[in-house]
This record gives C-alpha cells, structure tokens and sequence, in this order.
C-alpha cells in the first residue's frame, strides 16, 4: 500500500520484491520471441511464446501438440502437428501462428531489430497489453526500454538479431540491469 502510495504521488519506489528488468514477464516474452525469430529450433522459448500473450496457447494446447507427435523436440512437433494430429480449430491458430514467426523472421533479416520489434508490438497490440496490467506504465517502459536497446545496439557494427541477443545476454550474466524510464 505504502508502494502504491508512493507510486501514485510520482515517487519512485525499489523493493527487495521488486523483480528486475530480466525477471519481469514482458521481458522474458519479448526475449523468448527474438530467441525463436532467431532460432525456431528452440524449444523452451517457441513453449514459451506459444504460451504467452502474443499467441494464447494454453498447457492444454501444448499437451495436444505434444502427445500428437511424442517422439521428436518439441519445435518438431509444433511443425509437424501444423499439419496433423490436433484438432481443427488448434491446427488452424498452430499454423497461423506459425506463419506469423515466420513472416516476423524474414522481417528481422532484412530491417532494423527495433524497427521489426515496434512492427511486432503494433501488430499484436502487446505493448498495449502490458500497460493493462498491474504496474502496467512500468510493464511498458520496460518493452521500450528494448526496443530502444535494439535502436543503440543497430550503431554498432553488424548488428544481428543473433549478436543483440548474446549482448542482452552477456548484459543479464553481469547484472547489469537495463533500466527503463520511469513512467510518465
């Protein structure tokens, strides 16, 4: 109470229980989504993703997909489950959302990261989402924050989605937390 409080007057507010930029869930569904524009062989981050916000799929939905095809990764059975094994109505949202990676992937080759990150945001009105939430200004700021680190990381020379992501990695091995502008 006394946080919000506080929060509420503009003051800002540190807790022991407040997570930090790389803990927070927005930070973690953007970064497994790059993780996958990046490499869709990667199973915890595609679970992730089809988990979070910007697809919907629940533990039910991922169970299906995987019992429909148990024998091969995880990112296998996505695939080959796009086009077998599931019920109607969950193949069509696995391919379209299939298709939709893709589409974000081949935009993440060929332009700017943070440019193809605001796209994705537009697109999927995540950005938007956050701020719904408790703590929701803070929740965006932090979205920004890495786009806007994906803007300063485009200076550098050849800036890759691979390079960006094993920058923000090296970045969170440290505990260099980023931090994202306090909210308006």
């Amino acid at each position: 109470v006394v946080m919000q409080t506080l929060n509420a007057l503009g003051i800002p507010v540190v807790t022991s229980r407040e997570t930090t930029f790389f803990e927070s869930m927005e930070v973690m569904d953007v970064f497994s989504l790059l993780h996958v524009l990046d490499n869709p062989r990667q199973d915890i981050h595609l679970a992730a993703v089809l988990r979070s916000p910007f697809y919907h799929f629940d533990e039910n939905d991922l169970a299906e997909i995987r019992c429909a095809h148990p024998d091969v990764p995880f990112h296998e059975a996505v695939i080959h489950a796009s086009s077998s094994g599931l019920q109607p109505e969950l193949q069509t949202r696995l391919i379209e959302a299939l298709a939709q990676l893709e589409r974000w992937r081949t935009r993440a080759r060929s332009k700017p990261l943070a440019d193809v990150l605001n796209e994705i945001l537009d697109e999927t009105g995540y950005a938007d989402f956050v701020l719904a939430l408790r703590g929701g200004e803070q929740r965006r700021a932090r979205v920004e924050a890495i786009v806007d680190r994906a803007r300063q990381f485009e200076s550098f020379g050849r800036p890759t989605l691979y390079r960006f992501l094993r920058f923000i990695e090296d970045l969170a091995k440290r505990a260099v937390d980023i931090k994202a502008p306090p909210p308006p």
